[in-house]
């Protein structure tokens, strides 16, 4: 393994030139199709009426047009005293009314009143759908009713364990093999199980290959973002790299849009997979991480791609010549072998510890509101389609507004900000469901709500980033986001409380974030602050002593017995 600066080199050969630009904007389009399948439960697991269409029932047809209902279609009155049979279950949909003498069935005439014991309440078998919305979702295709609507959140949860799954293996696979393989294999992959899964003939091969679908979405999305991480210069990531969640936000409103054409949840699995064909061209376009080629001792590979940028950079060969002196002049050293710091070391860590915890639960929160709220705009009433458009759309602004206020006001104030007011729009939403007239004031809270927490989203990056010390940033940074991908599998499960009281969810939604506002007193500031290197500094930060004073106290270096304000009086 080899140890080298890269960053030094990529100051030399332009941080954020046109080989950058363009590699941005080819890794960023990866950010369509991954946004596509994660929300893609919206419209495939769109709610559809249903009735009970076994040929014995004789509750009529349903309450829509239908050419295909097959009942028995008998239209009854009861006897004066008849009693409901359904015992509060909605006959005509997960029971059916039958006769109890079957001789009915093959009479010629029927009588005008029928008494209840006559007739009794069974369960359904096969029903038919309203098709006036969609053409198909997966609850027509493995009729997902009358017991079994779990297994629509169920999916989708489902196929977020598999998006966590990708993000840990593909990052695994992408250190061990290369950025550009591991991609290249991800998307491949991503295209057969998505063309799969719309094929999928019941349900547990149709979760199973959603899981897959997940991973690989996960991680080539990942992945692109690293290579595009590892090849921008060191004061120039910051914008890019918050801004990359905004491929995300773009792909959710082209996604309302070709959901409102394909009404087919088949058809509209190939729409969303099919497309990522194209990009197995960047085996030829795109190239490897250079830093990943140094990082592993393939210099002259590594070499010839850092020509290759400056020059399409535009930069002189006197720099270009600074760059390959460095490798020329034995710069690239051997790695000293040591022990790095792992998660037992932060754990051990008394405030380390806390922070990790309290950070880990903002992801955790972040995350479980943000698929929350997307995933449930089918839930706000009015039209999914404008909803959901409206839900990518309210992303934009948001990275500006994060990008303009953390320099300006710091990252615990932006964050606290953010939270309180996603919580207070997400709880202002409670009095509004099914309440037709507020049905606009309904979705612009929910707006507000899906607003704020895009924009802590990508405060969250950055920040913790910032809070832990270099030697264990990784690993942090990688706890986080890892309760990132749980609160993200339990957003379906919450969103599917609606069931028990619809306003339920919004309880969450708002409740959560109001109580990591509060955990973020408990947080350091970092702007403007010299960011800790090491476990011990990591402990100092953000506590009343700095570094510098603990290194003093460590080493009790106080030979005229000032204290620690007078020593920083003197300096």
């Amino acid at each position: 393994m080899v140890h080298f600066n890269f960053d030094e080199t990529l100051i030399l050969i332009g941080e954020l030139g046109r080989y950058q630009v363009t590699l941005y904007i080819l890794l960023g389009l990866l950010g369509l199709p991954s946004s596509w399948q994660n929300l893609s439960m919206v419209f495939l697991g769109g709610n559809m009426q249903f009735w009970c269409a076994d040929e014995d029932s004789v509750d009529g047809p349903p309450p829509w047009e239908s050419g295909d209902y097959k009942g028995f279609g008998y239209n009854f009155s009861f006897h004066a005293n008849g009693s409901s049979l359904a015992g509060g279950s909605p006959v005509g949909r997960c029971t059916k009314t039958v006769f109890v003498n079957r001789d009915y069935y093959n009479s010629s005439r029927f009588p005008d009143v029928v008494n209840s014991s006559d007739l009794r309440i069974e369960k359904c078998h096969t029903w038919i759908y309203d098709r006036s919305h969609y053409l198909s979702t997966i609850i027509s295709q493995y009729n997902l009713v009358c017991g079994d609507e779990w297994k629509i959140s169920t999916a989708t949860s489902i196929y977020m364990a598999g998006f966590l799954v990708g993000v840990v293996a593909f990052g695994y696979l992408s250190d061990r093999f290369g950025r550009h393989r591991t991609l290249l294999s991800s998307l491949l992959l991503l295209i057969v199980s998505g063309v799969a899964a719309a094929f999928a003939p019941e349900y547990i091969s149709f979760v199973l290959l959603r899981f897959v679908v997940g991973s690989c979405s996960g991680g080539g999305f990942t992945v692109g973002f690293v290579i595009v991480m590892e090849t921008i210069g060191p004061t120039k990531r910051m914008s890019p790299g918050v801004f990359y969640q905004g491929w995300f936000a773009v792909g959710i409103m082209i996604q309302a849009g070709f959901a409102y054409f394909v009404r087919s949840h088949i058809h509209l699995q190939l729409v969303q997979a099919l497309p990522v064909v194209l990009f197995l061209s960047y085996w030829w376009i795109v190239s490897e991480s250079p830093r990943w080629l140094v990082t592993v001792g393939r210099i002259s590979e590594a070499e010839v791609l850092v020509k290759k940028i400056a020059k399409i950079n535009g930069r002189t060969e006197v720099q270009l010549g600074e760059m390959v002196r460095r490798f020329q002049a034995g710069e690239v050293k051997e790695c000293v072998t040591m022990e790095k710091p792992n998660i037992v070391d932060v754990l051990r860590a008394p405030n380390l510890r806390s922070r990790t915890c309290n950070v880990s639960f903002h992801w955790f929160v972040i995350s479980m509101v943000y698929y929350g709220l997307s995933l449930g705009s089918g839930s706000l009433g009015g039209s999914v389609y404008i909803n959901h458009f409206l839900s990518g759309l309210v992303e934009i602004p948001s990275f500006f507004i994060t990008i303009f206020t953390m320099d300006r006001f710091g990252r615990k104030k932006v964050m606290l900000a953010l939270h309180v007011f996603g919580g207070v729009a997400c709880l202002a939403c409670t009095p509004l469901i099914d309440v037709p007239n507020l049905q606009p004031l309904l979705v612009t809270c929910a707006m507000m709500g899906k607003f704020a927490v895009a924009a802590n989203f990508a405060v969250i990056y950055v920040y913790s980033a910032e809070i832990f010390p270099t030697v264990v940033r990784n690993v942090g940074v990688g706890a986080g986001s890892m309760c990132a991908r749980i609160g993200s599998l339990l957003a379906p499960q919450i969103s599917r409380l609606d069931t028990i009281w619809r306003p339920s969810p919004f309880l969450f939604y708002g409740g959560l974030p109001l109580i990591a506002a509060i955990l973020v007193f408990f947080l350091p500031e970092t702007l403007h602050q010299k960011l800790p290197e090491t476990i011990e500094d990591g402990e100092k930060f953000g506590t009343k002593l700095t570094i510098y004073e603990a290194e003093i106290e460590k080493s009790n270096e106080n030979p005229e017995g000032k204290s620690l304000n007078e020593i920083n009086t003197d300096l």
